[in-house]
């Protein structure tokens, strides 16, 4: 790469981040999963592009790596009362990588008539990660994780029957050590 293109690439970047409201990742880098704790205060669940619920929020959202038959996945507790209709309390998500805007964690089954689009979608990025799908509706097939200077500051899960998105919003916390490549600026 010449010494134009460095500099083109890198002036990118920082346009990129002066756009965008979360930090910017090099997209489709695949990570290494990090425990994190995440202490939401509000959420918001949408359904076909309408605010269904929402509100204050007390709990908490944490990821543990665990192995599964040689496997490193990442098993998600979600602890926020009142949300049982629409999230399940834990799951597991089998691949991390990024997108420009936020960590991707994602669990794909093998096709369905019945998935969402968005389903479909990470399929063709990650392939099949996982031989079966979701027991339950409230069982997301992917999360994400959003940042700002560096701070976890939104938590999301996407649902593809009934296609939902829940969006978890706080403060910002320092205490996840990611290991991933990010574009530096």
């Amino acid at each position: 790469m010449s010494d134009y293109d460095e500099y083109m690439k890198q002036m990118q970047w920082i346009q990129n981040q002066k756009n965008s409201e979360y930090d910017w990742f090099e997209p489709f880098v695949e990570g290494s999963w990090s425990k994190f704790l995440f202490k939401p205060e509000r959420y918001e669940i949408w359904e076909k592009g309408k605010m269904i619920k929402g509100g204050v929020i007390d709990g908490h959202i944490m990821g543990e790596p665990t192995d599964s038959f040689g496997n490193a996945k990442l098993e998600v507790t979600v602890a926020v009362p009142g949300l049982d209709d629409f999230i399940f309390p834990s799951f597991i998500f089998d691949v991390l990588f990024s997108q420009k805007d936020r960590l991707q964690l994602a669990s794909i089954p093998p096709e369905n008539p019945s998935e969402s689009n968005g389903v479909a979608s990470l399929r063709s990025v990650t392939g099949v990660t996982t031989p079966h799908g979701r027991k339950f509706s409230t069982e997301p097939y992917c999360g994400g994780l959003f940042f700002r200077d560096k701070c976890l500051v939104q938590v999301s899960f996407s649902f593809s029957s009934p296609n939902r998105l829940i969006e978890f919003h706080g403060p910002g916390i320092t205490t996840i050590n990611l290991q991933f490549p990010t574009n530096k600026g």
